[in-house]
């Protein structure tokens, strides 16, 4: 269909116009119209995961990204993260807030043996030298 939208027909049964159905994806020729999936306007209080998002929140761990961590050697390749920085607000928000202290990061200081009150600038995650 050249119009770039579904028919009104094929809109109706699911959600009214005025529930913000200019923000769902809108199919174009031959590709995806810019301005869809929260790029455009949004309405309502609809949060833009969908209405699974809060469930999921709910019932799935928190995920702590390991910072800093040693080459993944594998059976054809060795990994490893390059170029990854601490940046000074992180530490901060450490020194300015006693309750913030991911595990993560609390991990990290340990093993790089970081004083976070010291710290001003942004760190390399791999050695802890200043950026």
């Amino acid at each position: 269909m050249p119009t770039g939208q579904r028919p009104a027909a094929d809109r109706a049964d699911r959600e009214p116009e005025t529930e913000g159905w200019r923000d769902a994806p809108v199919w174009g020729e031959r590709h995806l119209v810019p301005g869809h999936l929260g790029q455009g306007r949004r309405r309502g209080n609809r949060p833009r995961t969908g209405s699974q998002g809060w469930f999921l929140r709910l019932v799935t761990p928190r995920f702590h990204r390991p910072v800093g961590t040693a080459p993944a050697v594998g059976s054809e390749r060795t990994t490893w993260r390059i170029n990854e920085t601490i940046d000074g607000s992180v530490f901060a928000r450490w020194r300015d807030n006693p309750g913030y202290r991911p595990p993560n990061l609390a991990e990290w200081i340990e093993r790089m043996r970081v004083d976070p009150t010291r710290v001003t600038g942004a760190l390399k995650a791999e050695d802890a030298t200043p950026v």
